[in-house]
């Protein structure tokens, strides 16, 4: 696929773990802006507006394949809203759902899908694919092995639902809808193995958290390129929308991607990205403009500075030796408070 797609190097996701980034990404909002209530796996009310409602209203069919308790409809998550075919697979129940391979659940149900997909009407398709997943297993009857470690294993995951994400590709490019589907792949959140003292994900709000592949496909409008401008995830749904030549009824935080295709050089956009606060968090926001990245945590009240593009893997807290910078990013993270975001009052209690 990325052979002949859009990459971006430098795509963010909008929040550090899945039930906070992904209703992102199929909102075009901010976590904190959708009504929601405050547990760590996050239900999120009927009043909010998913891409999947928008794209319905627009005639298009909706259809998901996902796979992990959380989405289960009896748990009420919310994110089914707009779906009309929601397919679960592989669940598990607790930590049990961390250790069972599901992606080759998620392709079979993916081809089938696209089996039944109309022709007559247009059709929107998402495939959640939970590997690669905290621990990290290795998958019966699938070789690939990089060693024992935990990125050893990370990286043996990656390669089986690689090969997996492969057979829906596969199927698609037999079918009759070959010619005319845009693909967007991407992820919710990014992973840890020791950075900054922490693994997996959630915990922290640094780059290895937060930089996710993104790979854009659509078929008449693009060359194969790759773009270094950062982009976020929280443009997904703006891209989706603009792809079905609609609207959404409402102001979203993102912009569409399909702005990229035309032939100028793509600029670098503002990054925000914030885990709200929760059970399990005091909560932490990002936000990245030009070279500076600035991060505050909630524990403590307290913030870091960072310039990316020197120190990448921001091992060097620079908000007391550059007072200036700190000065200007610390009124710009909340000037995103105050002016750009529609957060306030959106919690409440279950």
């Amino acid at each position: 696929l990325a052979k002949h797609a859009v990459v971006y190097e430098r795509a963010y996701a909008p929040s550090n773990l899945t039930p906070a980034s992904v209703p992102s990404m199929l909102s075009g909002l901010y976590p904190t802006e959708l009504w929601r209530d405050n547990s760590h796996f996050t239900h999120f009310e009927d009043r909010n507006l998913f891409v999947a409602e928008m794209l319905t209203q627009a005639g298009y069919e909706t259809r998901a394949v996902v796979t992990h308790w959380y989405f289960e409809k009896r748990k009420r998550s919310g994110l089914d809203q707009g779906f009309a075919d929601w397919k679960v697979v592989g669940t598990q129940w607790g930590k049990r759902m961390e250790a069972v391979s599901t992606s080759q659940l998620v392709s079979k149900e993916a081809v089938a899908q696209l089996a039944a997909l109309p022709t007559d009407k247009p059709w929107f398709l998402w495939l959640h694919f939970l590997d690669p997943h905290k621990w990290y297993i290795f998958h019966p009857g699938f070789e690939t092995r990089f060693g024992n470690r935990s990125k050893d294993r990370y990286d043996h995951e990656i390669a089986f639902t690689d090969h997996h994400i492969g057979v829906v590709l596969k199927a698609l490019g037999k079918s009759v809808h070959k010619d005319n589907t845009a693909i967007i792949f991407t992820s919710d959140h990014g992973e840890a193995f020791g950075e900054h003292n922490t693994s997996f994900h959630g915990f922290s709000i640094y780059e290895d958290q937060l930089r996710v592949p993104l790979l854009l496909s659509v078929p008449g409008r693009h060359r194969a390129q790759r773009i270094s401008a950062r982009r976020s995830l929280v443009d997904l749904t703006p891209t989706l929308l603009d792809l079905a030549q609609t609207k959404a009824p409402h102001r979203l935080q993102g912009q569409s991607w399909l702005s990229d295709l035309d032939g100028r050089t793509p600029q670098d956009r503002i990054i925000y990205a914030e885990r709200p606060k929760g059970p399990h968090s005091a909560g932490m926001r990002a936000l990245i403009d030009g070279d500076w990245k600035i991060i505050w945590r909630g524990r403590g009240n307290r913030y870091e500075l960072y310039k990316i593009d020197t120190d990448p893997k921001e091992l060097r807290n620079r908000f007391k030796d550059s007072p200036q910078a700190a000065k200007q990013m610390v009124a710009a993270m909340a000037a995103m408070q105050r002016l750009a975001l529609d957060n306030q009052g959106k919690v409440s209690s279950r």
